[in-house]
Formats: structure tokens, C-alpha cells, sequence
């Protein structure tokens, strides 16, 4: 609400609002498509998955549905971060896939909702956009949108400076490959001056500064509670609180993959998105283990 509320006051449409005091970042406005930068932002590959998992629940209204759905797909089209959109993409096809394999078969109705409120919210978005920018026809809007996503696959986009990091840490890495050379470490490429040992490419810069035993001591944990969620979601294990095991699943997947692109982990403000699941899958096995006398999921 922040960011939209940043944006309408930008694009002139809101001249005051209660909530432009909060935002704390900026705004730019490009060819089919508006950029927020902003500290807060990068919350969104974990919250967009997960709301939009939640608005599942049978409880909730279809206003309420509706509305929601619209506004954090709004939200996440106005970061303009590329990835943050294939991440969301796909923490949630892999959802679908998921939530499959949990009901073995699918049902048309569901199915039909799936759709409906995908492509509505889509078509609701660009027409927003259309409203605020008039000058830009439909081609333009589609087409600054497309260049904006296709631009992060090329050199241009960003991806060279990426690529550039993962070839030197990984090279450099050789150079030490079991114990890597140490947290505090830098490349012979430094990113940052303030920053010299923080890189875009977190899980490569992390596999050069532990090397391989660390980079699994670091990750194992990770992989273990994402892989028992998984389980425990698909064993119906805890049914009354399945929908929030999935959203949370869907949340802990796409930061993962966002993480790739920027190191989110490496902020105490970003950690917890890494201790929410851990402390999700810590409950539900005490919550086990008081009911079962169970010492393990199995």
C-alpha cells in the first residue's frame, strides 16, 4: 500500500497521502513499467507467495480475494526487480505442483478459480498502467515489460556484472576448494569498497569464502528443513494447519532463489525470511512429539 500509494503520488494522481511519509526509497519511471526501489522491498519474495497461498482459505471472502490478490500483484509488477517476478513464477508453479500431488487429483472448480483470478488481476494491472501512462499504447506497455524481463538475461540487463563475479569466485575458489579463504574474504573483484566481501552472486561468493565444507554445513540445514516442510505437508502430518505449511513452503522457495541474485541473507533485517520456516518446522515437531511421544518425523 506504501509503494502504491508512492507511485499515484508520482504519476500526479495523488497529490497527498497518509502513507508517503513511510516510504523511504524512490521511484523511476520507465518505458512500460515503474522501478521502486526501496529498503523494504525484497520482503515481497517472501510475502507475495505466501498472502497469495493464504488466500486460499475457505474463510475469506471473495472481496477480500479479489482485492488482495490485486494489490500484491501490483505491488510486485511496481518493484520492476526481474527477479523477484521469476521467483514468484516459480515458487508458484511448484506450489501447483504440490498442491497436486497433496489432492491426487484436481478439482475443475479449483482449477477455474486458479485461473480466473490470475488472469483478472493481469488484466486489471495493465489497465492501471495503461491509466496512468495514456500516452503509451497497449503494444508499449507489453513490450517495456518484456524488454524489462528479457534485459536480465543479457549483459546489458545486469547479468554481465553477475556473470563476471561468478566466473572470478568460482575461479579463485579453485585456488582453495575445502576450506575456502575465510568469511571476511574478498575476490580480486570487489563489488562494493563500504562492502568488500559481499557479492550479488551470494551462493557463489559463499562456496569461495568456506569452500566446500562450509558451503555444506551452511546449507544442509537449509535443504533439510525445506525438504521435511515438504514431507510434512504431503504426509498430511499437521491437516489443520496445511495451507500455511504450503504458503510458507512457497515463501521459503522463491527467497531462496532470490537470494541467488542478491545476498538478502547478509542484512539482519532480511534473516527473518531464512528462521521463519526453521521456526515453523521446529514447532510442528514438538507439536508431534508432545501428541505422539515421537522423538522423529518419520
Amino acid at each position: 500500500m506504501v509503494n502504491i500509494n508512492s507511485v499515484a503520488s508520482s504519476a500526479g494522481i495523488l497529490h497527498f497521502g497518509p502513507m508517503l511519509t513511510l516510504f523511504t526509497g524512490r521511484i523511476g519511471v520507465h518505458e512500460g513499467y515503474v522501478q521502486i526501489v526501496d529498503y523494504n522491498v525484497y520482503s515481497l519474495f517472501f510475502l507475495a507467495p505466501f498472502v497469495l497461498i493464504m488466500l486460499f482459505n475457505q474463510d475469506l471472502t471473495r472481496l477480500l480475494r479479489y482485492s488482495s490478490s490485486i494489490l500484491i500483484v501490483s505491488s510486485v509488477l511496481l518493484t520492476g526487480r526481474r527477479a523477484l517476478w521469476i521467483a514468484i513464477s516459480v515458487a508458484c508453479l511448484f506450489t501447483f505442483f504440490m498442491w497436486i500431488a497433496y489432492n491426487y487429483k484436481v478439482k475443475i472448480k479449483q482449477i477455474r478459480y486458479v485461473i480466473i483470478i490470475s488472469t483478472s488481476t493481469v488484466f486489471v494491472v495493465v489497465l492501471a498502467i495503461i491509466f496512468m501512462y495514456n500516452y503509451q499504447s497497449i503494444f508499449g506497455v507489453f513490450s517495456g515489460l518484456s524488454t524489462r524481463l528479457t534485459d536480465a538475461f543479457t549483459n546489458d540487463g545486469g547479468l554481465g556484472i553477475r556473470q563476471l563475479q561468478q566466473s572470478i569466485l568460482i575461479a579463485e575458489w579453485l585456488e582453495a576448494p575445502i576450506f575456502g579463504h575465510g568469511i571476511p574474504s574478498s575476490a580480486s573483484f570487489v563489488r562494493s569498497i563500504d562492502f568488500s566481501a559481499a557479492y550479488e552472486a551470494s551462493y557463489h561468493a559463499l562456496l569461495f569464502q568456506t569452500g566446500i565444507i562450509g558451503f555444506v554445513i551452511y546449507s544442509m540445514p537449509v535443504v533439510f528443513v525445506f525438504i521435511r516442510l515438504c514431507l510434512i505437508y504431503l504426509k498430511r502430518l499437521i491437516r489443520t494447519a496445511g495451507l500455511y505449511i504450503l504458503a510458507v513452503i512457497s515463501g521459503f522457495l522463491c527467497i531462496l532463489i532470490g537470494v541467488y541474485t542478491n545476498p538478502y541473507f547478509g542484512s539482519f533485517d532480511g534473516l527473518w525470511m531464512l528462521f521463519l520456516p526453521i521456526m515453523l518446522y521446529n514447532s510442528i515437531i514438538l507439536s508431534i512429539k508432545e501428541k505422539n511421544g515421537s522423538n522423529i518425523v518419520r
